[in-house]
C-alpha cells in the first residue's frame, strides 16, 4: 500500500502529545454522545502498560476517502474471554479477509487527546488506539493494524463501503443508530458528569444538592436534569453557549461544570490534579466497537475479542494508563445498554 510503513509497539512510557486546541477537543467530544453528532459526546493518568509477548505491528496507509495512519498493538494476554456471546463455526467472511490481507483497519476520528493522537501523522497512540489494537491481536495474531482517520458525518457510509472492518471512535451505541451500524458491548460511557474544582469537597451526587452548575445548552442540558432528578438532587443549572470555556466558570466561584464523561476526562487531563470527576448517571450511554450492518459473524467475533481484552486485565491497564480509576466496574460497564 502506497506510503506504508511499519513503526515499533509502543513503550509504556510513550509520552501523550496533544495536537489539537481545547475547544476543537470539545467540540468533537460534544458531537458524539446523544443524537447525531460526531462522537460520544455531551459527553489520565498512569501506570503501566499491557502486559504481553509481542505486539502486532501497525502500519500507515492512505484510505479513499479518509486520512489513515497506526501504530503496534499490545499484545493481549491469555485469559480466556470474558464473552459469552456464540460466534458462529469458522472465521466470519470479515476476518478471512483480514487474515489473507494481513492488516486489521480501524476507523477512527480526529485527534482527542487522551483517547487518541498522531492518526493523521502516522503516530497513533492514546487509550482507544491501544485498545483497538488489542482487540486485532486476538482477532488476528499475526496481522498488523492500520488506523484511518474520517470524518465523523461519514463514519457509518465509509465502514459500509468496505473502507474500514471496524469503528474505535468515542461513538455513542444508541437505537437510532443500529440502522446504521452494528455494535459491541461497552468499552467506555459517554453519560454526565460534573466537574468540580478538587478542594470544593464534592465527592458525589448528593453533595451537589443546592450547588450551581454550568453546562452546555442542548443535550447536555437535558441529560443533567433528568440525572438530577432522578437522583433528587436540587442545584442551580445554568445553560452556557457552546465554545464557552468551562473551566472559567469553576475559577469564578460556580461550583461546577456538566458535560459528558469523556469531554471531562479531557477537562481532567488538560489541568491534572485541579479538578475532580463527579459520576452523576456515566453508565447511561455505552460507548462501543462498531462494524457494518449485515456482519452479524464478525460483530460476534469483534464482541468476543473485545470481552478478552476486558477479562484478562487489558483494558483496566490502558484505562489507568490513559484516564484513571474507572468510576465504575467491567461488570457494570457490561450491563450499560443502548441509549
Amino acid at each position: 500500500m502506497a506510503g506504508a510503513q511499519r513503526l515499533r509497539p509502543f513503550a509504556a512510557s510513550h509520552s501523550r502529545r496533544r495536537h489539537i486546541a481545547w475547544l476543537i477537543a470539545l467540540a468533537l467530544i460534544a458531537g458524539a454522545c446523544g443524537g447525531g453528532g460526531d462522537e460520544a459526546a455531551t459527553t489520565e493518568p498512569t501506570t503501566s502498560a499491557p502486559a504481553g509477548t509481542e505486539s502486532a505491528a501497525i502500519t500507515t496507509a492512505a484510505p479513499t476517502t479518509s486520512t489513515a495512519a497506526t501504530t503496534a498493538a499490545p499484545a493481549s494476554s491469555t485469559a480466556a474471554p470474558a464473552s459469552s456471546t456464540t460466534v458462529a463455526s469458522g472465521p466470519s467472511a470479515t476476518l478471512q479477509d483480514i487474515v489473507q490481507r494481513g492488516v486489521v483497519r480501524v476507523g477512527t476520528g480526529r485527534d482527542v487527546d487522551v483517547f487518541r493522537t498522531g492518526v493523521a501523522s502516522g503516530t497513533p497512540t492514546g487509550f482507544e488506539v491501544e485498545l483497538a489494537a488489542a482487540v486485532a491481536e486476538v482477532l488476528a495474531p499475526r496481522a498488523a493494524v492500520e488506523f484511518m482517520e474520517v470524518a465523523s458525518a461519514l463514519r457509518f457510509d465509509a465502514m459500509a463501503a468496505g473502507e474500514y472492518d471496524m469503528l474505535v471512535s468515542l461513538t455513542v451505541h444508541t437505537l437510532a443508530r443500529e440502522e446504521s451500524a452494528l455494535f459491541t458491548q461497552p468499552y467506555l460511557v459517554g453519560g454526565p458528569a460534573v466537574v468540580v474544582n478538587a478542594d470544593a469537597g464534592v465527592s458525589s451526587v448528593a453533595d451537589l444538592e443546592g450547588k450551581s452548575i454550568v453546562v452546555f445548552d442542548g443535550p447536555d442540558l437535558a441529560a443533567l436534569n433528568e440525572a438530577l432528578t432522578a437522583a433528587g438532587v436540587i442545584a442551580t443549572v445554568a445553560p452556557v453557549a457552546p465554545g464557552s470555556i468551562l473551566e472559567d466558570a469553576l475559577a469564578t466561584g460556580t461550583d461546577g461544570a456538566a458535560m459528558s464523561y469523556p469531554a471531562a476526562v479531557l477537562m481532567l487531563d488538560r489541568n491534572g490534579s485541579s479538578f475532580e470527576i463527579v459520576p452523576v448517571d456515566v453508565l447511561s450511554s455505552p460507548v462501543s466497537i462498531a462494524v457494518a450492518r449485515g456482519n452479524e459473524a464478525f460483530q460476534q467475533e469483534v464482541n468476543a475479542a473485545l470481552g478478552q481484552v476486558i477479562a484478562d486485565g487489558t483494558w483496566l491497564q490502558l484505562f489507568e494508563k490513559y484516564i484513571g480509576t474507572p468510576p465504575f466496574t467491567a461488570d457494570e460497564l457490561a450491563s450499560v445498554g443502548p441509549s
